[in-house]
């Protein structure tokens, strides 16, 4: 859900897409709310 550009509920693809965040691991967000996957390398 994102309050940054009005769009309110839940997108089709947010359940689809996850990530792991560990301690001292930091994660931009999309405006969105949505982590794009990349493997680094």
């Amino acid at each position: 859900m994102s309050y940054l550009n009005n769009v309110v509920g839940y997108r089709k693809d947010l359940l689809t897409n996850r990530s792991v965040v560990k301690k001292d691991n930091y994660v931009l967000l999309d405006p969105d709310g949505l982590v794009k996957n990349v493997i680094p390398g």
